[in-house]
């Protein structure tokens, strides 16, 4: 049996590459996400975090951790321009489709005939 050690090198080795499949997969959508959005100058953020807890030998020592690799991908959040909603008595919002910074903004365009 051969016995590799854990590096940046090796996660390729490791469960048929999906840690690396993982990273991939998530540095492909912070990409994206800078491309589909080049005008958001807030950052994409890629980590893997490896977390690493102590098996106890029987004497108390360790010659041995469980390990779980995690990789997750924060993006901005989408967001739209501000809109101008009034509110009713009975909690609902209404808004002026022909003028969506100010609900109360009157039109010279006629009135839709239901």
């Amino acid at each position: 049996m051969s016995l590799e050690i854990l590096s940046l090198k090796t996660l390729s080795k490791l469960d048929d590459e999906k840690v690396m499949k993982a990273l991939a997969a998530h540095l492909r959508r912070a990409s994206l996400d800078c491309h589909d959005r080049p005008g958001d100058s807030k950052p994409r953020k890629v980590t893997m975090e490896i977390s690493l807890v102590p098996v106890l030998a029987e004497d108390l020592t360790c010659d041995e951790v469980k390990s779980q690799i995690q990789i997750k991908s924060t993006l901005p959040a989408h967001r739209t321009k501000i809109y101008s909603f009034g509110l009713k008595a009975s909690g609902a919002l209404v808004f002026n489709p022909d003028s969506l910074d100010a609900v109360d903004q009157g039109t010279l365009l006629p009135d839709d005939e239901e």
